[in-house]
């Protein structure tokens, strides 16, 4: 079964000569437990009523208390994600 969280992601973007590392809260969807797709881009938070936007900044909160996790590619040139220190 698959389900979704929001996890922290740190991110190492290349500017130039120059690598500039970047934190977000992202969703994250899992496969067996294991991350399998996240979103390209961090969490707006907003919503369409006051209490959906608490529920959604209650459960962004949790990310906090999870492991970082960190993007990088394989071997194979693709994109994976990684438990790594807080």
């Amino acid at each position: 079964m698959s389900h979704w969280n929001y996890r922290i992601i740190k991110k190492d973007i290349q500017k130039g000569s120059q690598t500039e590392t970047t934190y977000g809260i992202y969703e994250v969807y899992y496969k067996k437990d294991k991350p399998y797709l996240w979103t390209e881009q961090p969490q707006a938070i907003y919503a369409e009523s006051i209490e959906q936007l608490r529920e959604s900044i209650f459960w962004q909160i949790f990310a906090f208390n999870k492991p970082i996790l960190e993007e990088y590619t394989d071997k194979k040139g693709k994109l994976r994600l990684r438990e790594v220190e807080k």
